[in-house]
């Protein structure tokens, strides 16, 4: 469940329009309802928090 980094870079800088797939898998990993990315108002989701790397 993938999405090349080409892609993302191409719908960032409006290059590309992303599809109903491509959506569901980036509310997945943002670990949001895919709804939340169509919320009206403006409103931001909550992320979840990021966990930290252990340092090598």
């Amino acid at each position: 469940m993938s999405v090349e980094q080409f892609y993302i870079s191409g719908l960032e800088a409006g290059r590309r329009n992303a599809t109903l797939v491509t959506l569901w898998k980036a509310a997945m990993a943002l670990g949001v309802d895919a709804a939340a990315l169509f919320a009206e108002g403006g409103h931001r989701p909550e992320l979840p928090a990021k966990k930290k790397r252990a340092k090598r």
